[in-house]
């Protein structure tokens, strides 16, 4: 009895496995039939909306972006972020309107050419159309 219960483990797992990919692939479809405003913009209601449940093509929230770009434009050394980066966002509908999104951090560290940490205040335009994070660095 037990050599019947190894060879039906194995059996039971994969069709698990294969019933999950099966309902990934439903919800995936599902999601390019009806876009939502995960994936189009222009179907949030408001800054927030697009903030909170917006994905980039690659499939990061913007905050995620902008941390990543804030990486990039720092030139000594990585940028010393919150956790939860890019938390602050201009209330309102118009982000929407002029497809850029513009979310702000100010509890950010970047390191100077002579190795000191500097506090700075983050700026992050993200084009919404294009998909593109800027970051300007503002010293405190």
């Amino acid at each position: 009895m037990l050599k019947v219960g190894c060879l039906l483990f194995p059996i039971v797992a994969m069709s698990a496995i294969i019933w999950l990919n099966h309902e990934s692939a439903i919800h995936q479809e599902q999601e390019t039939a009806k876009p939502t405003c995960s994936t189009e913009y222009l179907r949030c209601r408001d800054n927030e909306d697009i903030v909170i449940n917006h994905k980039s093509k690659s499939g990061l929230y913007l905050a995620s972006e902008c941390k990543a770009t804030a990486n990039v434009v720092a030139r000594y050394g990585e940028a010393e972020l919150p956790f939860l980066a890019f938390q602050s966002y201009y209330l309102g509908d118009f982000f929407k309107k002029t497809g850029v999104a513009v979310l702000l951090e100010k509890g950010a560290m970047f390191q100077n050419g002579f190795g000191a940490r500097q506090h700075v205040t983050l700026i992050c335009r993200y084009d919404l159309k294009t998909d593109i994070a800027t970051v300007e660095i503002i010293p405190k």
